[in-house]
């Protein structure tokens, strides 16, 4: 087991959670099968594998970037209560001395 339960217990009280005696045996038992897992994938030696992107070999479809829509600016504009150079105003929420 490579993460004891006093050290998880800790782990546990910092992050605020409640875990009985039960489960804390159980889940040091678990991460530390976890963690042993994963020194051994690090033993692999992957120095000549290349990333692979995709394990299907598939390509995304991509649409042409072609503008559908009109330009909404000016009717939008007329719906807001205040507009200066193409930017919405709003009112301050927070005063300036809070």
């Amino acid at each position: 087991m490579l993460i004891q339960e006093q050290e998880l217990r800790f782990i546990s009280k910092l992050a605020q959670i409640n875990l009985d005696d039960q489960l804390l045996s159980k889940l040091a038992h678990d991460l530390g099968s976890i963690m042993t897992f994963a020194e051994q994938l690090q033993s692999i030696d992957t120095h000549d594998v290349l990333p692979l992107f995709n394990p299907l070999d598939a390509h995304q479809p991509l649409r042409a970037d072609n503008v559908t829509e009109k330009n909404q600016d000016l009717p939008l504009e007329c719906l807001a209560p205040m507009v200066n150079d193409n930017l919405y105003l709003v009112p301050n929420v927070i005063a300036a001395g809070e």
